[in-house]
C-alpha cells in the first residue's frame, strides 16, 4: 500500500507532475546488472521460444539449448526460467514434484566430474550423500519414480571442454531416468556447433529445442531504457525524453548491434558523462563521446589488430575502496601483491606489513573470483570483470 497516496490522498493536494525529473537523483541504480525479473525485456519471439522449451522439458526426456552471442542475455534468461519453473511449472503438467538445479563452474571448484555432478544431484534431490555414483543412480531412479517427479538441470557458463563432458553425462541420464530428466544448457553458437560435432546423433536426436536469443530491435531498445528509468526513479511511466534525447536511443541501438549488455553500457556511461559535465539531459554528443573512448564491439580476431574494440569500460564505483585502488593501479602496470601493498600503504612498520600484505592478497583473490583479467593492447590496458570463462581462457591462452 502506498501510504501517502492511498491512505492520506496527498495527490489531491500536491502536484508531483510539477517536479522536474532532471533535477532529481535516481533512487535506484538504473543500470544494475543483477537479475531482476521486472527489468528483463522480452518479445513475442522470446516468449514463443520459452513456451517451446517448456513443452519439450515436460516430456521428461529432453536436452534443450539457449544459444546467444557474447553478453546477449543467456544467463539472464536461464536464471529467470529456473526461478519460473520453481514457481509455477506444476500448473502445466501432471508431474507431482519438480527438482530444479542450476549449475555453474562455481559448483565445481576443482573441475567437473561425473562423481561430483551426481553428488550435487543426490544432495539436492535425496538430501543424502552417497560415496558411489552407482548407488546414487539406483536411489535416484527409485525416488523420482515413486514421487512422479521431474529433475531439471540448468547448465550455464561452462567452458567448451566441461560442457562436452556434462552433456555427454546428461545424455546417459536421459536414458537412466527416462521420462523424469530434462536438461537446459546455455552457450555460444560456436560452442554449440562444437558439441553437436563431437556428440553427433546422440545429441541432435535428444536436443529437441534449440533457442537462439535474438538481438534487440529498436522497439525493445526503447522499452529497455523506459523500464530502467521507471525502475530507477520508481515511477510507472517516466518521460524518457526529459532525460535522454530521442536521437540517443536510435544511435545507441546502431552502435550496439542490438546487444542488450552493450546498450546498457552505452546508456550508463553517457548518463554518467552528461552528469559529470553539468548537463541535465543526455544528448547525442555525450553518447558519441563515451563511444569514442570505449568501443564495446564484441571481440573479433587478434587483440593487436583490433584490441580497442574490446576495451570495455567497467564501473569500479561499486567496488570496496581498497579493491578499487588495486584495480586502478593494475590499469597502469603489472604488479605483485608486494608492490601493490607498498602502493596502497607506503612504507610501514614490519609488524604491520604482514597484515596489510595478507589483506592485499585477499583483495586480489576476490578480484579473481570476479573473473578479472587484464587486457593489454596497442591502445593501452583495460580490466574486464565477470567475463565468460570461455573468453577468459582464450585470452589467457593468447597471453595478452
Amino acid at each position: 500500500m502506498k501510504i501517502l497516496e492511498n491512505l492520506f490522498n496527498v495527490n489531491l493536494y500536491l502536484n508531483k507532475e510539477n517536479i522536474d525529473i532532471r533535477s532529481k537523483e535516481p533512487l535506484r541504480d538504473p543500470w544494475v546488472q543483477i537479475y531482476i525479473p521486472e527489468l528483463y525485456i522480452t518479445s513475442e519471439r522470446i516468449n514463443k521460444g520459452v513456451a517451446d522449451i517448456i513443452e519439450k522439458v515436460l516430456i521428461g526426456n529432453c536436452i534443450c539449448s539457449i544459444i546467444g552471442d557474447f553478453k546477449s542475455g543467456k544467463t539472464y534468461l536461464a536464471k529467470l526460467l529456473a526461478e519460473g519453473f520453481k514457481q509455477s511449472l506444476h500448473e502445466y503438467c501432471s508431474y507431482n514434484k519438480f527438482y530444479v538445479i542450476f549449475l555453474t563452474p562455481d559448483n565445481f571448484p576443482e573441475r567437473y566430474s561425473l562423481s561430483n555432478f551426481m553428488r550435487i544431484i543426490s544432495q539436492e534431490v535425496l538430501g543424502k550423500y552417497y560415496q558411489s555414483k552407482e548407488k546414487i543412480i539406483v536411489e535416484l531412479k527409485k525416488h523420482i519414480s515413486e514421487e512422479n517427479a521431474l529433475l531439471i538441470i540448468f547448465i550455464d557458463n561452462f567452458t567448451k571442454e566441461s560442457l562436452l563432458q556434462i552433456l555427454s553425462d546428461s545424455l546417459k541420464l536421459t536414458k537412466l531416468l527416462k521420462n523424469h530428466y530434462s536438461c537446459i544448457f546455455s552457450c555460444s553458437r560456436s560452442d554449440y556447433e562444437l558439441c553437436t560435432q563431437s556428440l553427433g546423433q546422440r545429441l541432435t536426436s535428444t536436443c529437441t529445442s534449440c533457442f537462439h536469443i535474438p538481438s534487440f530491435d529498436l522497439e525493445q531498445t526503447s522499452k529497455l531504457l523506459q523500464t530502467r528509468l521507471n525502475y530507477a526513479y520508481m515511477k510507472s511511466n517516466i518521460e524518457v525524453s526529459n532525460i535522454f534525447d530521442k536521437d540517443v536511443l536510435e544511435k545507441a541501438w546502431i552502435y550496439s548491434d542490438g546487444n542488450p549488455w552493450i546498450l546498457l553500457a552505452l546508456f550508463s556511461d553517457s548518463f554518467a558523462y552528461a552528469k559529470s559535465v553539468g548537463a541535465n539531459k543526455v544528448t547525442e554528443k555525450h553518447l558519441d563521446k563515451v563511444h569514442s573512448l570505449f568501443s564495446r564491439k564484441r571481440f573479433i580476431g587478434d587483440l593487436d589488430n583490433g584490441g580497442d574494440k574490446f576495451l570495455i569500460k567497467q564501473a569500479l564505483n561499486e567496488f570496496p575502496n581498497r579493491e578499487r585502488q588495486v584495480c586502478e593501479f593494475l590499469l597502469y602496470k603489472d604488479a605483485t601483491a608486494k608492490e601493490i601493498t607498498k602502493h596502497l600503504y607506503g612504507d610501514i612498520k614490519t609488524q604491520e606489513y604482514r597484515t596489510k600484505y595478507m589483506g592485499t592478497k585477499s583483495f586480489i583473490r576476490r578480484l579473481r573470483d570476479k573473473n578479472m583479467i587484464v587486457i593489454k593492447g596497442k591502445r593501452g590496458r583495460a580490466l574486464l570483470f565477470g567475463i565468460n570463462p570461455n573468453l577468459k581462457a582464450y585470452l589467457q591462452e593468447k597471453k595478452v
